[in-house]
């Protein structure tokens, strides 16, 4: 006896909504979960005061990677951004360019799970210059990329005193020219600088006669977890920001 056609399609058609409603349900159950960031200190709405110094503290918890609690979370794949606005009417526009970002810009990842971190810092002189030193010295361009990427990867000495840059052979020179590219185009703003860690301080600026008391601080941590349990697929950015006003 031949089946009957109407009846065959209708178990096929059966079969595969089953077989795509599985593997829905499997997907969503095994989609990786975003990070969660919470600045724990300072507190939201806080003052600050001027030329004195904040402590931070930041807590991470994802699904997937762990908690920062039990070091679970590697400090130095978190950072903290800093943003001095003149006029707190200014922190909506600011907070939604920072609400469209989906994901961390490629150069400041690698730049965090390098050991530039090391040696380096946003605005402060450690044992090499500041990022703020370097993008000023040299513009964004062709050349200043191919040169620094250079120095980065074969090391350098007397450029900015006699403490030796190491050489980086194992990096790969597309990579260090994306790190270097995030270094010469974010850190040339006097008012925004970076903090990498869980934990630390940073240094509020002296006031000047041009302070009027309406000046905030914006501060915004961020994380990106490494995926799925079963793969580095599909990761998740997140981020937290908080605003402090300048005292009177």
């Amino acid at each position: 006896m031949k089946p009957n056609k109407f009846f065959c399609t209708i178990v096929l058609s059966a079969l595969a909504v089953c077989l795509n409603t599985s593997f829905a349900y499997r997907q969503k159950w095994f989609e990786n979960s975003p990070p969660k960031i919470t600045i724990t200190s300072p507190l939201n709405d806080d003052r600050f005061a001027w030329n004195a110094t904040i402590r931070y503290n930041i807590k991470i918890t994802d699904k997937e990677d762990g908690s920062s609690e039990y070091d679970e979370i590697n400090a130095k794949e978190v950072l903290l951004e800093v943003c001095y606005l003149k006029d707190a009417s200014k922190v909506k526009n600011y907070l939604a360019s920072k609400a469209n970002m989906v994901k961390e810009d490629k150069g400041l990842t690698l730049l965090r799970n390098s050991d530039c971190f090391t040696c380096h810092a946003s605005k402060n002189k450690l044992i090499g210059p500041s990022f703020e030193l370097i993008a000023k010295r040299y513009p964004i361009n062709n050349n200043s990329l191919e040169r620094l990427t250079k120095k980065v990867m074969n090391g350098s000495t007397g450029i900015w005193g006699q403490v030796a840059m190491p050489a980086h052979p194992a990096m790969k020179k597309d990579e260090v020219r994306e790190m270097i590219s995030w270094i010469l185009t974010n850190n040339s703003n006097p008012n925004i600088s970076f903090y990498p860690g869980i934990e630390g301080a940073f240094r509020t600026k002296e006031k000047t006669a041009k302070e009027t008391g309406k000046e905030v601080l914006v501060l915004t941590a961020s994380y990106t977890d490494h995926g799925e349990k079963t793969s580095t697929q599909n990761k998740k950015y997140g981020q937290h920001s908080i605003l402090l006003k300048a005292a009177n």
